[in-house]
């Protein structure tokens, strides 16, 4: 573990500065400043008096470091805490990104579809979800694509890597490879931004903003210290994203996606390219979803049982819809072609509501499971030794995944005995 974070350089300071957000939180804050000075302190008195002198140790140098680390984190929190709304700037471009969010979506009442799913597709495409009928959510939630009504890392991903597709016949040497990437750059904040800067859509920006930028300087990226880097950018900004939801799903969504990717991918050897780019998506789909259910279970109490069914079309006709989408709302009325592109998204629209429609009416669709903080534990401390078992290949490892989930099992049975009756 050591080794593995030396390797990740923003996967130490990121623990460091959650928990002086933690500190913060569940802790009175005259307390923990005088407990980091202390220690702060007793580390200066104690130091070994050496040529040069004090702190020439790695270990001594380490600890202040994180000492102070720590108290930043603390004293951000605690500002961000006294700070009423946004800045002033950003409030500024969000009105603005607001309007254009608008005007934008004023483009899809010309679509042949009814108003009901005209809304949905504008979730789906900017994430506007102010007019979604709590009835549409539902049926969302229940077939496990509710992420789809939001801008998420789905959504940024595949704007940016069309956009790519239609910059691939230029040059990738000399002043094209920085057009390119100044212009790749330009759409993907644009994008996050028009789209109301969403904690998961902000992760992905930043994340293929780093991939992006290790690209055109020849620098090879790391998806775990990028994740790292890109997460500790946003609790610097506003360490209360750390309880947002949304930032909590989608982080830890993408890394179980890195966890569990290439050992799910080597159960199946598929070699037809028709078959192993779906199977790559069933393989993400499975990671995120491992990742995320017990959060889910937490927060919502209910894990759908048919995401697997549901998500691959989605995300295979998704890829068309979000691109045709955006064109079809920058494209001015009169433009040629623009009638047919409609009609297309009208068809899209209509095929995804019809599965979720479709889905939504099987009464085991999902699984409603009380879950409450201790269960959570349970529930990752079994997930991570059982992860650490399929890298390690470690009996132990299995032995005691499961048993934490023999823990958790008999707890869930049990423990409506314990509820009084009603």
């Amino acid at each position: 573990m050591i080794n593995e974070l030396r390797k990740r350089p923003f996967a130490r300071p990121l623990l460091l500065w959650i928990s002086g957000i933690l500190f913060y939180v569940f802790l009175p804050f005259q307390c923990i400043m005088l407990f980091l000075l202390a220690a702060l302190l007793l580390l200066m008195l104690f130091s070994k008096k050496e040529e040069p002198p004090a702190y020439s140790n790695r270990r001594d140098w380490g600890i202040v470091f994180a000492v102070l680390l720590v108290s930043l984190s603390i004293l951000f929190a605690a500002w961000n805490d006294m700070r009423e709304g946004e800045r002033a700037w950003l409030s500024l471009l969000l009105h603005d990104a607001a309007l254009l969010r608008e005007s934008l979506l004023s483009r899809l009442e010309t679509l042949p579809l009814a108003e009901k799913d005209r809304d949905v597709l504008g979730a789906m495409l900017l994430g506007d979800t102010t007019m979604l009928d709590r009835e549409v959510r539902l049926q969302f939630s229940v077939t496990g694509v509710a992420h789809i009504l939001s801008v998420s890392g789905f959504h940024v991903a595949v704007v940016c890597g069309f956009f790519s597709f239609l910059l691939k016949p230029l040059p990738s040497t000399g002043v094209f490879r920085w057009i390119k990437y100044t212009a790749t750059m330009l759409l993907l904040w644009s994008f996050t931004l028009i789209s109301g800067l969403a904690p998961p859509s902000v992760r992905a920006a930043l994340m293929l903003s780093f991939f992006l930028t290790g690209q055109v300087i020849n620098r090879s990226t790391d998806g775990y210290n990028t994740l790292a880097a890109s997460a500790f950018i946003m609790l610097v900004y506003n360490p209360f994203y750390l309880f947002d939801i949304g930032f909590q799903l989608s982080y830890i969504a993408v890394w179980f996606i890195l966890l569990l990717y290439s050992p799910l991918e080597r159960l199946l050897e598929i070699r037809n390219p028709l078959l192993s780019e779906p199977y790559g998506w069933i393989v993400v789909s499975v990671a995120a979803q491992a990742g995320t259910s017990f959060l889910c279970l937490y927060y919502f109490n209910q894990f759908p049982v048919l995401f697997l069914l549901t998500n691959l079309p989605f995300s295979l006709v998704s890829m068309l819809l979000i691109p045709a989408g955006l064109i079809y709302m920058l494209l001015p009325a009169a433009f040629p072609g623009v009638e047919l592109l409609g009609w297309g998204l009208a068809q899209m629209m209509n095929f995804l509501l019809y599965i979720v429609e479709s889905f939504s009416v099987f009464p085991w669709a999902t699984f409603i499971i009380p879950f409450d903080f201790f269960d959570l534990i349970l529930a990752y401390v079994f997930l991570f030794l059982l992860v650490s078992f399929v890298y390690r290949k470690q009996p132990l490892y299995l032995i005691l995944s499961c048993f934490f989930l023999a823990i958790l099992f008999v707890k869930l049975l049990i423990e409506p005995l314990w509820l009084p009756t009603i």
